[in-house]
């Protein structure tokens, strides 16, 4: 495992002297999510936005995706549809069903 381990430490090195930190799931396209803002004093404050760089069905949930853009009619809409999900994604806050009205909840036992 030695082998393995140091392969990863070196991964997140380069991860590191390319982008100047590790990226969340070594994803490329998280880069985007870092703006620098000037605050009327001068100084520099770095900012997460979650703002997605594409705006078709996503790699994971692609089939889920495209199932629920089906409602809308033409394919700008849909494109917008895709661009807010992926956005939503990239913030970290996972889907879940716990967060959606249910009309008959499942009792467990």
């Amino acid at each position: 495992m030695h082998k393995t381990a140091t392969a990863i430490v070196m991964n997140l090195v380069s991860l590191i002297e390319k982008y100047g930190f590790v990226l969340n799931e070594a994803r490329q396209y998280y880069t985007n999510r870092r703006v620098t803002i000037v605050d009327f004093q001068g100084h520099s404050h770095n900012l997460n936005r979650y703002k997605a760089m594409w705006n078709r069905p996503g790699q994971v949930s692609s089939t889920i995706d495209k199932k629920s853009a089906s409602k809308f009619l033409n394919i700008s809409e849909k494109q917008h549809f895709y661009h807010d999900i992926a956005s939503a994604v990239e913030s970290g806050w996972n889907f879940s069903t716990r967060w959606m009205r249910e009309t008959h909840p499942t009792i467990v036992h």
